[in-house]
């Protein structure tokens, strides 16, 4: 997940950093109404930005568009910054009202939760007569889902173990288990990775940017009632 900060700047000089250490893209949001002018920076040695060996950073708008140092409008842009420990946003004039910045950092998706919404989905499905119960999150544009915590319940014990899988897009297989045999009837969590403990917001397994992501548990037999349960956000 993105390592992110937000800020309204309202005096001219002003500077909003993020730290990128680690990270691969970062993404910057710019909103409100304004009458000014933002620079965008970067350091490689996390202190200078405004001089070698840091200075201006290119960034694109998003998706697509010719590359820019500064912008005189709310947009949204976002820029490689592999080996960089910090990216700046500096309010270089105002003229007047105050420009919101967003800066998010990440190596996933996630940094594009500088300027593009969240999507939460808590999902459930029962499949009755020993069938496969297969949950499909229709993908998103631009995003990417992140199943962060599943779990699967059987109306009888499965008399042997059950295959559960999280697909990328059609068939790509992310996450591969079995559910064991002669679980008990009621709910069994299924042991995704957990979180960083630095990023709390971490863990569980995330999907390409684009694609949609597939609950999968295979059939239990005989008559056997399945549900399979998932907490899924996209960002």
């Amino acid at each position: 997940m993105a390592t992110i900060t937000r800020e309204a700047l309202t005096v001219q000089g002003q500077v909003l950093k993020l730290s990128t250490a680690g990270q691969s893209r970062v993404g910057f949001g710019i909103t409100g109404t304004w009458v000014g002018t933002l620079s965008f920076y970067v350091s490689y040695d996390g202190i200078n930005y405004l001089t070698f060996p840091g200075g201006a950073l290119t960034v694109q708008p998003f998706p697509a568009g010719t590359g820019q140092q500064t912008t005189s409008a709310n947009g949204n842009f976002f820029a490689d910054v592999n080996n960089a420990l910090f990216v700046a946003v500096v309010l270089t004039t105002l003229t007047s009202g105050a420009p919101s910045v967003a800066i998010a950092a990440a190596n996933d998706g996630s940094w594009q939760d500088a300027f593009l919404a969240a999507t939460s989905l808590e999902i459930s499905q029962n499949v009755a007569g020993g069938a496969v119960n297969s949950q499909v999150v229709a993908a998103v544009p631009s995003r990417a889902w992140r199943c962060r915590s599943a779990s699967v319940g059987f109306s009888a014990a499965p008399a042997a173990a059950v295959e559960f899988q999280i697909l990328d897009g059609a068939s790509s297989v992310l996450f591969d288990c079995y559910i064991p045999k002669d679980t008990p009837v009621g709910f069994y969590t299924v042991p995704l990775p957990p979180p960083d403990p630095a990023t709390p917001s971490s863990g569980g397994v995330v999907g390409t940017i684009g694609n949609s992501m597939t609950l999968k548990l295979s059939a239990p037999g005989g008559s056997v009632v399945s549900t399979v349960n998932g907490e899924m956000h996209c960002g």
